[in-house]
């Protein structure tokens, strides 16, 4: 190449890494405004959910046909908003489906709410109280994976700053190095060492950065000689440390996706995980034409111990319990936290006797070992419902059963078991308890 060539390519050369930062940084910026576009979505979410929850709660205190028509106008609001939704990375995506999920529920929650306060005489209290809780209980999950969908959005504004940083970085890092590469070249008083410098970019080329040029002249060339070394150090320590970045993300991907599906108190997987289990041990149990079952427990008298003991005391009995639980499980069974003192446990190949079984392990291991706290012995006892998987039964339909022979547990005295059982095989909406 031309000296002349030369000299037109080096301001090129700064022209082009310009433009190439300023890009970087328009693409910075337009990324940074999808993520504030969705954080404010998710805002605009929790809001919603808020005054669904706020709504009930004015209707509890004084029924009427106003709070009422206002609640059904404030969940379409919300049905809308989220059948709006911008479009979202994969993971933040899936957690939306998942709020999409129990929002569906409420509005039926609701209906049912409504209908039984219509009949006051006829509809029992406990059943009404227990209506209530659970259309709670839904909101409440619908704003806890709401928050967890923010903390995914920061992550991913974190994210994109960080690429970005790198981007910017090793784009000055190359620049830097063609520019000293074009600016040495301009000297003719180098061209007789040029064939040093190519035996030395073709090591270079070859991943051998332990090579290094001979830095024993003594004319102007040799302070070259010492820049394009020290490079190549820069470039060895440069991609061990992409190296070690790549290692980071891959933990904090692990450690993310066990916040997703992981309950924070308990440790044992959460709701929305439990649903995507379900769904492959169902379709694997239906392929394979093979039981399952599953235990809905419920901690008797639960919120008697939080008030006696403390909330903290509480949480450490919920611990205890899932530990329990855990230890007269088969390694293939699956425990989930299905919301306050509820638990659901999956148990593939599993039928009705041996649901009983474990169930009656279950409540026997909570006899023999009851949780001991520093001062004194908190005896706790679980009332449990076993619903078995049908032909045409799905998950939702399977923890409904299983809720209905739990709701009959507690009615029978607590602490006991009851199961559901289809009155017809080919039916599985309507059923007995026994």
């Amino acid at each position: 190449m031309k000296l002349q060539s030369q000299l037109y390519l080096f301001p090129g050369s700064v022209i082009f890494l310009t433009l190439c930062i300023l890009f970087s940084m328009y693409w910075l910026w337009k990324q940074s405004n999808t993520v504030f576009e969705h954080q404010n979505y998710i805002t605009e979410i929790n809001t919603r959910v808020h005054q669904l929850e706020t709504n009930l709660y004015l209707y509890e205190k004084a029924p009427s046909i106003q709070y009422q028509k206002r609640w059904e106008l404030q969940h379409q609001a919300l049905t809308r908003l989220l059948n709006n939704a911008p479009a979202l990375p994969a993971e933040q995506q899936t957690l939306l489906n998942s709020i999409k999920g129990l929002n569906r529920g409420v509005p039926i929650l609701f209906q049912r709410l409504l209908m039984l306060s219509q009949r006051q005489r006829e509809a029992p209290a406990p059943l009404k109280q227990h209506i209530n809780e659970k259309l709670i209980a839904q909101l409440q999950t619908i704003i806890e994976d709401s928050h967890q969908l923010t903390a995914m959005v920061r992550l991913q504004m974190r994210d994109n700053s960080t690429k970005q940083m790198i981007i910017i970085a090793s784009l000055l890092l190359l620049g830097s190095a063609l520019l000293t590469i074009l600016a040495v070249n301009l000297s003719s008083r180098i061209r007789s060492h040029l064939d040093t410098l190519r035996g030395g970019v073709k090591e270079l080329e070859a991943g051998n950065f332990q090579h290094q040029l001979d830095t024993t002249r003594s004319d102007e060339f040799a302070d070259f000689i010492h820049e394009f070394n020290s490079m190549k150090q820069t470039l060895e320590e440069t991609t061990i440390s992409r190296d070690a970045l790549q290692k980071e993300i891959e933990q904090r991907t692990y450690a993310l996706k066990h916040i997703a599906s992981t309950d924070p108190l308990t440790q044992v997987f959460n709701r929305r995980k439990l649903q995507e289990q379900a769904e492959l041990e169902i379709a694997r149990a239906r392929r394979h034409d093979e039981p399952l079952s599953v235990l809905l427990l419920d901690a008797d008298h639960f919120k008697s111990i939080n008030d006696e003991y403390g909330h903290s005391v509480g949480d450490l009995v919920l611990i205890h319990l899932c530990r329990l639980s855990e230890s007269v499980m088969r390694e293939n069974d699956l425990i989930a936290r299905y919301g306050g003192e509820e638990f659901v446990i999956l148990l593939p190949h599993t039928g009705l006797q041996g649901a009983n079984e474990l169930a009656a392990r279950i409540q026997s291991h909570l006899k023999d070992y009851p949780f001991r706290s520093e001062e004194e012995i908190i005896p706790l006892t679980v009332s449990i419902g076993i619903a078995c998987l049908e032909t045409e039964t799905s998950f939702a339909d399977l923890i409904g059963d299983a809720d209905k022979a739990l709701y009959d547990a507690k009615e029978s005295g607590r602490n006991c078991i009851k199961s559901f059982k289809p009155l017809n095989p080919d039916v599985d909406s309507r059923g007995s308890l026994h």
